[in-house]
């Protein structure tokens, strides 16, 4: 999986886009953000991933990598 893969989780759900990575953005706020990821269980390399719900919302959320499945 990369920066703009196409993943679903691997209990089903909308297609979603990896954004980025855990532990490879260069922004304060993303390091922020990186920092509460960890103190959440999450680690380096768990992707942020990015789709529109079914009422066309901007969604946004972190996942362990292992809960996702490559689609293209």
């Amino acid at each position: 999986m990369k920066k703009g893969s196409v993943v679903k989780l691997k209990s089903g759900g909308p297609e979603m886009t990896i954004k980025r990575f855990i532990g490879d953005s260069e922004s304060q706020g993303d390091k922020l953000s990186d920092f509460a990821c960890r103190q959440n269980g999450l680690k380096d390399g768990d992707p942020y991933c990015v789709w529109f719900d079914s009422s066309n919302k901007f969604m946004t959320e972190q996942f362990p990598i292992d809960m996702l499945d490559l689609i293209k």
